[in-house]
């Protein structure tokens, strides 16, 4: 995306108004004013003319805490650049077909809410997932199966081998057990002198 192109087209700032409007939603949420007679409960005791004094020191309190909020608000809005921002939104929006603030949406497509899209994007993500997951699986298959088969061959020749020696074990035998004997019988005599 031209970053250059963004920054020169004048977009609907509606997104930096909907943020607007609900800051101060909060904040008359925030400082809802008390009436006088529930203030004058709050300090039992002092006079009326004190209880007039704090009360009006209340009300400019709130008044100047609400506007130095609201102007707190611009000028955060203006160090983060919420501006610029919030226009490089509405065009990633609009190139994704998300929105029809400037009426460029293509009209052969229906108009679809950003969850949709994402659900859809999410739905093609785990199908494309499963596609690779089931191929790697037929893949470690035929793996597995190649090999077993390449271990029985193995095995089959180690007892082809086996197999081969046992004439020659079978010959061995009564030659071990002749040296056997021959060392008993040299043990038995040495033992003798």
């Amino acid at each position: 995306m031209d970053l250059d192109a963004v920054s020169t087209t004048v977009l609907p700032n509606h997104r930096l108004e909907n943020l607007r409007e609900s800051f101060n939603t909060l904040l008359s949420s925030a400082f809802v004013r008390t009436d006088e007679q529930s203030f004058r409960k709050c300090f039992p005791g002092f006079n009326e003319q004190q209880i007039a004094a704090l009360y009006a020191s209340y009300r400019q309190v709130l008044f100047q805490v609400r506007g130095n909020s609201q102007a707190e608000f611009d000028v955060i809005c203006d160090e983060a650049q919420l501006i610029q921002k919030f226009t490089i939104l509405e065009h990633l929006c609009q190139e994704q077909n998300l929105t029809e603030s400037l009426g460029t949406a293509r009209e052969s497509e229906p108009q679809r809410q950003p969850s949709e899209t994402v659900q859809t994007q999410r739905v093609i993500a785990k199908e494309g997932e499963l596609k690779q997951l089931t191929l790697l699986l037929e893949e470690a298959k035929e793996r597995l199966d190649l090999d077993k088969s390449e271990l029985n061959a193995k095995q089959e020749l180690l007892q082809q081998k086996a197999d081969s020696y046992k004439p020659l074990l079978s010959s061995a035998g009564p030659v071990h057990e002749a040296s056997k004997l021959w060392n008993r019988s040299v043990t038995t005599m040495r033992a003798q002198l």
